[in-house]
């Protein structure tokens, strides 16, 4: 797929510069209280529809700086220039996460189609309609869902440390903090996919992986994500080093799929 002519900005529309007031929701929420980051691409959308058009070829960066709370009010304020559109959300006088719409450098890579990332982890499911927008393609918000939920079954399945046990038992979350997605193209309505998850780094508090959203032959969405480990306190979230238990499953996985 061919990323679409760059004569037009990321993001053009009309008053596309103007800040945008969204009130952090109870649908928007987690069990912990704070913002699913899913969410936030759909307020990102709903206040600049543009950037959940046209999608092929471009480029989305997350970096999330604090969590946005239930009640709370999210400035959006954007920034527009020839080929990036930018997003600085904060409430309470923080920056709650930053975000870059632009255009990918390359196109897909011929060899990387279809292909898993080495010796990784797989989840297989098809395209329904409740994913899909009045086009007929998954809604960016969902595939955002489906990459948590792979994410979470791969801390169950394979780690053995669910997201649940670690918060019940542990009080430790798993919060990501960093998003970059390519975009190739979108799957549509009643496609089959399959999400593919593979560990690229282990650090002291973060976790690295990548993700590829395959249908068919084709490689539609490449994304690296850092996870960070954090223990929830009453009154706040600071991240802590990985549990030693974790940290060796972690490295039993990622020296089996070398």
């Amino acid at each position: 797929m061919q990323a679409d002519s760059k004569a037009e900005a990321p993001c053009s529309r009309r008053g596309a510069n103007a800040a945008v007031s969204q009130r952090v929701r109870f649908s928007h929420v987690d069990a912990a209280g704070i913002v699913f980051y899913p969410r936030y691409v759909e307020m990102i959308v709903n206040a600049y529809p543009e950037i959940g058009q046209g999608l092929s070829g471009r480029r989305l960066q997350f970096e999330f700086r604090n969590p946005a709370k239930l009640g709370e009010s999210l400035s959006l304020q954007p920034a527009q220039n020839d080929d990036e559109f930018a997003i600085r959300a904060s409430a309470r006088d923080e920056t709650i996460f930053e975000f870059q719409f632009g255009y990918a450098e390359h196109d897909q890579p011929a060899a990387m189609q279809a292909a898993d990332v080495a010796g990784s982890y797989s989840v297989h499911g098809t395209v329904g309609s409740w994913m899909a927008g009045p086009g007929g393609q998954m809604h960016l918000s969902r595939y955002y869902e489906l990459l948590s939920d792979t994410v979470e079954d791969w801390f169950t399945d394979e780690l053995e440390c669910s997201f649940a046990d670690l918060r019940a038992q542990q009080g430790v979350g798993v919060p990501t903090v960093k998003l970059d997605s390519v975009i190739f193209g979108l799957p549509g309505d009643g496609s089959s996919f399959k999400m593919n998850l593979g560990l690229m780094r282990i650090g002291n508090r973060s976790i690295t992986l990548e993700h590829r959203l395959i249908s068919g032959a084709e490689l539609l969405i490449r994304t690296q994500q850092v996870l960070v480990l954090v223990a929830h306190h009453e009154a706040a979230i600071s991240s802590i080093p990985i549990p030693v238990e974790l940290k060796e499953k972690l490295r039993v996985f990622y020296g089996a799929v070398l």
